[in-house]
């Protein structure tokens, strides 16, 4: 049987992280930790969603081919940072060419899944998923942040986020 995961906001070669992420000494141990918390969790028999901001340096765009490979399917929905400039739109390209599904917003068994989270009139009686916030919550019962910084850098599965919008009274 497989499972689903879900991450957000990895930001994989962003040469800067660490001013966000001062957990991590380098740029370039934050990319390994990404990296390899992503390729040890995911297996072939499972789905993995990237909730958007993922690679930023071309130079990493072979994580792409790696994961689609190792899961059964990985879809991205693209984040703000995705396509702001021609070599993130080509490192998309290559995602899509490795069998990465491309996605901007995504109805999901009850839920929404995005990268930044919707307006809570567009829920229309669902819940959302969504990254983009990084150390932030909303406070409302609707909404999971599955950014990295919440998930112990990992993803997380889809049914753990189910179960908690159950006991939170909201799915």
């Amino acid at each position: 049987m497989s499972t689903v995961y879900l991450t957000s906001d990895l930001h994989i070669g962003h040469k800067n992280i660490c001013k966000y992420r001062p957990e991590f000494s380098t740029p370039e141990e934050h990319n390994e930790t990404m990296i390899e918390n992503v390729l040890s969790t995911v297996g072939k028999r499972d789905v993995l969603w990237l909730l958007g901001d993922v690679v930023f340096d071309e130079k990493y765009s072979w994580f792409y081919g790696a994961v689609a490979q190792q899961a059964q399917q990985v879809n991205l929905i693209l984040g703000n940072h995705c396509t702001e400039n021609n070599k993130r739109q080509q490192i998309i390209l290559e995602a899509i060419y490795a069998g990465v599904k491309v996605h901007s917003l995504v109805s999901y068994k009850k839920t929404w899944l995005c990268h930044h989270p919707i307006h809570p009139h567009e829920l229309r009686g669902k819940v959302c998923i969504h990254g983009h916030m990084h150390r932030e919550i909303l406070m409302d019962n609707r909404y999971y942040n599955v950014c990295v910084e919440h998930t112990g850098w990992k993803p997380i599965k889809f049914n753990d986020i189910a179960d908690e919008f159950k006991m939170r009274g909201v799915l």
